[in-house]
C-alpha cells in the first residue's frame, strides 16, 4: 500500500426508525471525521448518502487517496470518473496496518452514533471440503458449472466460456466465494479433476499467467481475497469417475445445469435431488468425507 497517501474507509448501514434510512461514517488515516443518518426512502437516496460523504472526504483530500467502500455500484460508479479524482485509489478489501486501523475506528465511530450494539464476530471454525466441475457442450460456450460440498449444500450454474477449463475455473471460484461468504469456513479442500486447474493453481499460487480466461483470473482473484481473510484453501486433483462421491455428483449437477440452461429448463428439481442424494452419503460417510479422508492414490502430489 502506498504509504504516502491518506487512507480512508467509507462504512453504512441501513436501519429503520419511523421510517427507512442510511447511516454513513467516514474515517481518515485512523480517525473518524464524518457521519450522517439519512432518510433513504430509494436505492438512490441511499447511494447519493454515500457519494455525499465521498464528496467530504475529497474536499478535505483531493490530492488523492486510498478508499475502501463496501457498496460495489460506488467502487464502480468511482472507477468510471476515476480521471475527475486524480490520485484517488479504490480498494475492495480491508488490507495492510493503516487500512485496517482505520477501518476499526471507523466501524467503531459507527456504532456509537447509530446507538446499536455491534454484533459479536463469528469466528471462522468449519473445514469444508468441496468438489467442483464444469460440463461444456462442443457447440456453444455455455458451461454448466456446480460445487458440491461437505455441508451438505449443491450449487448449480452456468457461465459463458471459450473453453471447458475456463469452465473448472470458475467452478472452482464459486467453491472459494462459497467459503469466503459462509462467515464460518476457516479452511476448505477443493476437488477438481481437471489436472490443468489443478496445477496451475498450485505453482503459480494466485498469479494470472498471459492469456488466461477471464474466469480464471477472477479464481485468482478470488483466492487472493480468501487468503486475505485468513481461509486456507487447497485445490486437489481428484481422478474423475474413479469412484468419489462428492466428484460424482459435481459431475452430474454441472452436466444438468448445462443441458437444463441449454434446453430452457429450470434446474431446481435436478438440484433438490442431487442435494438429497448427497445427504445420504455424508450420512453413510460420517467423519470421512468431512475430513477428506481419502485413499491417497485419487490425489495428486
Amino acid at each position: 500500500m502506498n504509504a504516502t497517501k491518506p487512507v480512508a474507509v467509507i462504512h453504512f448501514d441501513k436501519h429503520e426508525f419511523r421510517a427507512p434510512r442510511i447511516a454513513v461514517t467516514a474515517a481518515l488515516d485512523g480517525v473518524a471525521c464524518y457521519f450522517v443518518n439519512a432518510p433513504a426512502a430509494s436505492k438512490l437516496d441511499e447511494l447519493g448518502a454515500i457519494v455525499e460523504t465521498f464528496r467530504y472526504l475529497w474536499r478535505r483530500e483531493c490530492g488523492g487517496m486510498i478508499l475502501y467502500v463496501g457498496h460495489p455500484v460506488i467502487r464502480e460508479l468511482l472507477d468510471d470518473l476515476s480521471s475527475h479524482y486524480p490520485g484517488l485509489e479504490i480498494r475492495s478489501l480491508v488490507t495492510g496496518e493503516k487500512m485496517r486501523r482505520t477501518w476499526d475506528a471507523c466501524r467503531r465511530a459507527h456504532t456509537r452514533n447509530v446507538g446499536v450494539k455491534e454484533k459479536p464476530r463469528v469466528e471462522r471454525t468449519e473445514h469444508r471440503v468441496a468438489a467442483t466441475d464444469a460440463s461444456k457442450k462442443k457447440t456453444d460456450n455455455t458451461v454448466g458449472i456446480a460445487v458440491v460440498s461437505s455441508d451438505g449444500s449443491v450449487k448449480m450454474s452456468n457461465v459463458d466460456a471459450r473453453t471447458v477449463l475456463d469452465g473448472e475455473f470458475a467452478a472452482i471460484r464459486l467453491a472459494v466465494r462459497q467459503a469466503v461468504e459462509s462467515k464460518t469456513v476457516r479452511s476448505i479442500e477443493i476437488l477438481t479433476d481437471s489436472l490443468t486447474a489443478a496445477t496451475a493453481i498450485n505453482t503459480r499460487g494466485h498469479a494470472v499467467n498471459q492469456g488466461a480466461g477471464r474466469h480464471e483470473a477472477s479464481c485468482c482473484s478470488e483466492l487472493r481475497n480468501a487468503t486475505a481473510l485468513g481461509i486456507d484453501v487447497r485445490v486437489i486433483w481428484v481422478r474423475g469417475h474413479a469412484g468419489h462421491p462428492l466428484n460424482e455428483l459435481a459431475h452430474r449437477a454441472a452436466m444438468a445445469s448445462r443441458r437444463c440452461r441449454q434446453w430452457g429448463q429450470s434446474s431446481e428439481q435436478f438440484r433438490r435431488s442431487l442435494t438429497a442424494e448427497l445427504r445420504e452419503v455424508l450420512a453413510a460417510a460420517g467423519e470421512t468425507v468431512q475430513t477428506s479422508g481419502l485413499s491417497s492414490d485419487r490425489y495428486c502430489a
